[in-house]
């Protein structure tokens, strides 16, 4: 098996930019169907949503392991980009995807840690992170080309 470099950025702010031959629409879809992420995400158990997929809409995120998480979708630009935000104890964990080019269709994810203690949490996670982004990228990709 082959091993994956480090997504790039830093443990408390990276990134991972991945193209694919599916549509942006395809891309956009499976983004925007919380209770399909766990498909294409390998750290999730689960993902639901309350409501359709708006500003302000509310979720929970389910690892395969640690405790439930509450979500917010904090921006959304329809068919482009949005962004939700995750309450850790003393820290937010932000989720930034975007639609960059769409042909051929290139989409990348920013992820990153704020608050006071950011610190913390990127210490104790950002690289387990880093490391899953880009197989969880190309799964997403190989998806939305399947699609």
């Amino acid at each position: 098996m082959a091993h994956d470099v480090l997504a790039a950025g830093t443990n408390q702010r990276f990134s991972h930019t991945h193209t694919t031959t599916g549509t942006p629409d395809a891309i956009w879809g499976l983004w925007t169907n919380p209770a399909s992420w766990a498909n294409w995400d390998d750290g999730l158990k689960s993902a639901t949503m309350t409501g359709g997929f708006t500003q302000g809409a509310t979720g929970k995120l389910t690892p395969l392991k640690g405790p439930d998480a509450s979500f917010e979708i904090v921006s959304l630009d329809h068919g482009v980009s949005y962004e939700f935000a995750t309450k850790m104890p003393g820290a937010r964990l932000h989720v930034l995807r975007e639609l960059t080019e769409e042909e051929p269709t290139t989409f990348r994810h920013t992820v990153w840690f704020a608050g006071p203690l950011s610190w913390l949490w990127s210490r104790l996670y950002g690289k387990q992170f880093r490391t899953a982004l880009p197989p969880t990228m190309r799964k997403l990709g190989d998806q939305a080309a399947s699609r």
